[in-house]
């Protein structure tokens, strides 16, 4: 199961009035025009994944006896798809770097949410070509290749999520101390520290009773980190900064949206790991399916707060 994690390399260290520099500050401009650009990539690297991921061969749609010719219809859009992403990659890397306009955290943090977007789409790449492999292997049917393929891709999607929970607190720490940012960006890393821990035990890389208390504790630490950033998003909404005053009120809306579409991620979360304890009450591909509604509503209203940020003075 190939898990999506990209969606969430739009939430930049700096995102947001409470961190705005000085208005008309070139630095400011460029960084904001750099969360277009790579929330624009991911967009795409994303619609690429999806595509995939999102035929009749994967999601159950294709009788068992057609899977085989199925899998061999899908190699010229693998092919096509894993150019795309490497375009992608590319041009992401070929972009300036911010510091160029003053060695600053600020920047700094831009710069490597770049870096970050264009790994994120190699990565998928990868995944994408070890899938090619994994046709390969069915359509010879060599069964142990097949199975090795299978565990490599498990491996690689767990780490994946584990390096973007790694990420997310990198830049969680470079934000303003105890600011609504930083509280957002530890409880996501608390979110995807559960998804890989349920991953984990599906793909049977770990026991079950200890990757579910994993999960469980990240479950926890998501919600602390949620009621958090609400308390710094009420404080942060009775500001009276008049640079700010324009946009506060559309912010604050935004970002508590944010925050209940967290929320909701980890009320699933949570009945994911009731029901691999034996309660019932979702499956496995209800699970991903609530991931991809969780990080599309994320890329959704990230776009609206781009556009609303381009409203700040200057």
């Amino acid at each position: 199961m190939v898990r999506l994690v990209l969606a969430c390399l739009w939430l930049a260290l700096a995102g947001g009035p409470a961190n705005a520099q000085v208005p008309g500050d070139p630095g400011m401009r460029a960084a904001h025009v750099r969360i277009a650009e790579v929330q624009a990539a991911n967009e795409r690297t994303t619609g690429v994944l999806l595509e995939i991921i999102g035929r009749p061969v994967f999601t159950g749609g294709v009788p068992d006896a057609d899977i085989l010719t199925a899998f061999a219809d899908l190699r010229p859009d693998l092919t096509r798809a894993r150019a795309l992403l490497r375009a992608e990659a590319a041009a992401l890397e070929a972009l300036p770097t911010l510091t160029v306009h003053g060695d600053t955290a600020y920047l700094r943090g831009f710069d490597q949410m770049t870096v970050e977007a264009a790994t994120g789409a190699r990565q998928i790449e990868g995944l994408l070509a070890e899938l090619d492999a994994l046709i390969d292997a069915l359509v010879a049917g060599d069964a142990s290749k097949a199975a090795q393929i299978v565990t490599t891709l498990g491996k690689a999607s767990v780490s994946m999520i584990e390096a973007q929970a790694r990420s997310l607190r990198i830049r969680a720490e470079l934000a303003p101390p105890g600011g609504a940012t930083g509280r957002q960006l530890h409880a996501l890393a608390c979110y995807y520290d559960g998804v890989a821990a349920i991953s984990e035990v599906e793909y049977g890389f770990t026991a079950v009773a200890p990757g579910l208390k994993r999960a469980s504790e990240a479950a926890d630490c998501a919600d602390r980190e949620i009621a958090g950033a609400r308390a710094a998003l009420e404080i942060k909404g009775r500001l009276t900064d008049p640079m700010l005053q324009p946009i506060l009120a559309d912010y604050v809306d935004i970002r508590t949206r944010m925050l209940d579409a967290l929320s909701q991620a980890s009320r699933d979360l949570r009945t994911m790991i009731a029901s691999m304890s034996g309660d019932g009450g979702m499956s496995p591909e209800r699970f991903n399916e609530s991931i991809l509604i969780f990080e599309n509503r994320l890329l959704e209203l990230n776009g609206r707060e781009v556009e609303l940020l381009k409203r700040l003075p200057g």
